[in-house]
């Protein structure tokens, strides 16, 4: 006797639902997170390549002012450099009545020069212009000088420098210049600068829209001296750029930081918003979409008031027995079920009752055949089960079974409803070699049985 699985297509039913019921909303949320990471991409590129115009910007900023910022130093260089080889030749220029004219007209002709001095014999022999000796060195008293110690640098070494002297109030950024010949010093040229003049003509300002400076110097030694411009830790920022400046006795480390924002545009927020809108309705479509062809494809495969397999499934279910049974030389048994009593109840009752006694009845079939059987709503009150490999004597009892499942009472709240089964079989290849030769007998079958 074969033996029964009640239970199998209800299992396998319900695998069913729950795949059509999850499925969609996974390929949904899988979709909605693809194209929103690809949104993110989108707009992580063009963050980066707006950063990357940014900094290559700021690269260039950097440049142009350390250019115009040596540029104005090396007038101020040559300018120096000049008076002191005129001194070299000229050596009574210390005299102020041979020093008055060349210094007027040197300082008529130059940027960024507050005063000329001329120190020889370590006491300031002119200053020009004249007056306030004391805004570029201390001359009554050396000792009290802050600047003095780097004034006798210069003339050991013989190397000029620019520095500027701590405590600032007590002078400015001054370019000393020693003069001496065959190794003997002959003075000390300093020239006083305005650094206000020499930042902005620099294109150094505190008030750019676009990017913030900062300028401090370091002494030979590596130490730092003294910020001239801007705030120090403008330097501790990972994001500033940093440019060395070479200068006598010294170095000048000049920091350009970008204050643009890189993404100041509205349009790339708008167009992320858009990405992200875009994903959240293509996922909601690909859901709809999923859920339509999972409609169709139940109503195409399944009887939509049953749930069981359609005439079309059913047929195709058979083509496949048909085949396999003939190349095993085996044999398979189809059962025509007929129900008597539907009509009374649904006039009685009305239809809608009529159908869920259907539906109940269809669920039965189902707990009492095997997995690799199918059942089928022929057609209104007729079911067909196909039993793949089921000799004629044992489907006879397999409808009988079904017979007594079919006719016990179903209870529709507390109405007890109860119908007839008039069950026919047909054999393959006893009974025919076609459905249609197959129905025909078992039509024929069952109106013998129940006469």
């Amino acid at each position: 006797m074969l033996k029964r699985q009640p239970l199998e297509e209800g299992k396998r039913t319900r695998c069913l639902s729950t795949a059509k019921t999850f499925l969609p909303g996974i390929l949904g949320l899988s979709l909605f997170i693809f194209l929103g990471l690809g949104t993110e991409w989108l707009f992580f590129k063009y963050r980066q390549e707006r950063t990357a115009e940014l900094k290559a910007a700021t690269v260039s900023q950097l440049d142009k002012l350390v250019l115009r910022l040596d540029g104005e130093l090396n007038a101020v260089y040559y300018l120096s450099y000049g008076i002191a080889d005129n001194w070299v030749v000229h050596q009574d220029m210390p005299a102020p009545e041979q020093t008055r004219n060349i210094f007027m007209d040197v300082f008529r002709h130059s940027r960024h020069v507050r005063r000329f001095a001329v120190i020889a014999d370590s006491q300031v022999a002119y200053v020009y212009p004249p007056g306030d000796e004391g805004q570029a060195v201390n001359s009554e008293d050396k000792t009290q000088a802050a600047q003095w110690p780097w004034f006798l640098r210069n003339t050991e070494t013989h190397t000029p420098v620019l520095e500027w002297p701590a405590p600032p109030a007590r002078g400015g950024l001054t370019f000393l210049v020693p003069i001496f010949e065959e190794g003997r010093v002959l003075g000390l040229l300093g020239t006083l600068l305005d650094e206000s003049s020499l930042f902005s003509a620099s294109g150094l300002t505190q008030t750019s829209d676009e990017y913030e400076y900062a300028l401090r110097g370091q002494r030979s030694d590596g130490k730092t001296a003294l910020m001239l411009l801007g705030a120090a830790t403008l330097f501790d920022d990972p994001e500033t750029l940093v440019a060395n400046i070479p200068i006598p006795g010294g170095n000048w480390q000049l920091a350009v930081k970008c204050v643009t924002d890189p993404m100041p545009e509205v349009w790339p927020w708008v167009l992320r918003i858009v990405g992200w809108f875009f994903a959240a309705l293509s996922s909601a479509l690909a859901i709809a979409l999923w859920a339509l062809n999972c409609r169709l494809v139940d109503q195409a495969l399944y009887d939509h008031l049953t749930g069981l397999p359609s005439r079309h499934l059913f047929l195709d279910r058979l083509k496949q027995v048909i085949r396999r049974t003939r190349r095993g030389h085996g044999n398979f048994s189809i059962l025509s079920v007929n129900l008597d009593g539907i009509e009374s109840i649904n006039e009685r009752k009305g239809r809608k009752v009529g159908d869920m006694l259907l539906t109940g009845i269809g669920k039965r079939l189902i707990g009492y055949i095997r997995h690799s059987d199918t059942v089928t709503r022929w057609k209104g009150e007729e079911f067909l089960v196909l039993l793949d490999g089921c000799p004629q004597n044992q489907a006879k009892i397999i409808a009988e079974n079904l017979r007594h499942q079919i006719e016990l009472p179903v209870y529709c709240g507390e109405q007890k409803l109860t119908v007839r089964a008039f069950i026919g079989i047909a054999t393959f290849p006893d009974d025919g070699r076609s459905l249609a030769a197959l129905l025909k007998a078992a039509e024929a079958r069952k109106v013998r049985d129940s006469g």
